[in-house]
């Protein structure tokens, strides 16, 4: 496995964790402060091999070692929703297309008569 691979993966399951611990802190207590925490997904094999390989090296150093097991997170799929659309004008302000005070070639728009 590429080092580049696992760190990413390793990130994405910390966050994981992290959301987990969050909403669940008692499992932070279980930890002894002085704790390297390594997780071993179990649906991914090789990165399981990989974070066990780590484990055991950093065991061997002397260092505490909590393993956890746990399931990768699924991708998020954000829910948006596109509010407005418009361009940005000098200044800063936004202007929708709807806000448009030029039409093309700088002329004003026609105005409503009423």
């Amino acid at each position: 496995m590429m080092k580049e691979s696992a760190i990413k993966k390793n990130l994405d399951l910390l966050s994981e964790f992290m959301r987990y611990a969050f909403d669940n802190p008692e499992v932070l207590e279980k930890i002894p402060p002085e704790a390297e925490v390594v997780i071993l997904p179990v649906d991914d094999q090789e990165l399981c091999e990989y974070n066990k390989k780590m484990a055991d090296r950093m065991f061997s150093q002397g260092k505490t070692i909590v393993l956890v097991k746990m399931k990768r997170p699924k991708p998020l799929v954000p829910e948006l929703e596109l509010m407005m659309t418009g361009t940005v004008k000098s200044g800063g302000r936004l202007e929708s297309a709807g806000e448009n005070r030029h039409g093309v070639g700088g002329e004003s728009p026609p105005r409503s008569k009423g």
